[in-house]
């Protein structure tokens, strides 16, 4: 420990004892994760912290679960729409600038499940605790969902939109026109339900315990409880 380190923990010491002389009802304690004699004092404020913002962490696991599964739902529908999806543009002419638009949400489409993989991961380790993270960072869990979700649900939205024009010019191929008539409900559907989960996530309070977690893990931190 450097004399500066020395210096500066002597002033946070005195800066927590002038607390403690201010409120009889306020008790100040300063904690060093990596001091072995701290770890049972380190273990109980991460207890305490779970324990504050209990129905907070349990509103943001709900809406991200039902995140998730509005995630899971496009990638379902992104699996199930591309082959027939594929069989119209195999059947348009290779320059006509219908075909190009459709080609470009099929392989927007087809790499979805890739996407998803690394989505899930992120949500995975978002949300696990370990000696790296002792608090799960559900804020950055919901805003990185949230964001795709939103995504999604504008990009399917405007599909759906082109595909009620698409079903009604009557220049297009007949192949086009069908599909785009046939498969406009499905992509509406799909991406109102990723509004709705989105607006969820949106609507979700800042979580104080992903400050609180943040803050440990720069290294320093004033926790109030």
């Amino acid at each position: 420990e450097s004399e500066n380190d020395s210096v500066v923990l002597r002033q946070v010491d005195e800066v927590l004892e002038r607390f403690e002389e201010a409120s009889p009802r306020l008790t100040a304690e300063r904690i060093d994760p990596l001091d072995p004699e701290s770890l049972q004092s380190f273990d109980e404020l991460l207890r305490r912290l779970r324990t504050v913002y209990s129905d907070e962490v349990a509103a943001h696991e709900r809406a991200i679960d039902g995140g998730r599964a509005a995630y899971g739902r496009l990638v379902d529908f992104a699996i199930g729409v591309l082959p027939s999806l594929r069989a119209v543009i195999d059947e348009l002419p290779a320059d006509d600038a219908a075909t190009r638009e459709v080609t470009a949400l099929a392989r927007a489409l087809t790499r979805l499940p890739a996407d998803s993989d690394e989505l899930l991961t992120f949500i995975e380790r978002g949300l696990r605790a370990d000696g790296g993270r002792p608090i799960p960072d559900h804020e950055g869990v919901r805003a990185a969902l949230e964001t795709t979700l939103e995504f999604w649900s504008e990009q399917l939205g405007a599909t759906a939109n082109l595909l009620q024009a698409w079903s009604a010019r009557a220049e297009f191929p007949a192949p086009l026109r069908r599909w785009a008539l046939a498969s406009r409900p499905a992509f509406n559907e799909i991406a109102v339900t990723l509004a709705g989960a989105a607006d969820d996530l949106g609507r979700l309070e800042p979580l104080a315990l992903s400050e609180a977690s943040r803050a440990i893990q720069a290294g320093e931190a004033a926790i109030v409880i």
